[in-house]
């Protein structure tokens, strides 16, 4: 048990700080999706009213910057 505390414990510091602000975000996000009906409405509304040549756009760059910015860290290893 204690090894694996150790890769986890590892892993977290390898990540920097604003990775975890930002992951803690998500979550907080995810949740309150899950668990507001009125945040979910608003969520939902704002998705609606957005035009659908943005929802194309965001569903390209998202996966892009991911694949990339792992690709950047890798080469930097």
């Amino acid at each position: 048990m204690t090894k694996i505390w150790s890769y986890i414990t590892a892993w977290f510091e390898k990540q920097g700080g604003f990775s975890h602000v930002i992951a803690g975000a998500w979550v907080t996000i995810t949740l309150a999706y899950a668990a507001v009906p009125e945040f979910k409405d608003a969520v939902v509304g704002a998705f609606d009213a957005s035009p659908s040549w943005l929802h194309k756009l965001i569903a390209i760059a998202v996966p892009l910057y991911v694949w990339y910015a792992n690709t950047h860290k890798k080469a930097t290893q």
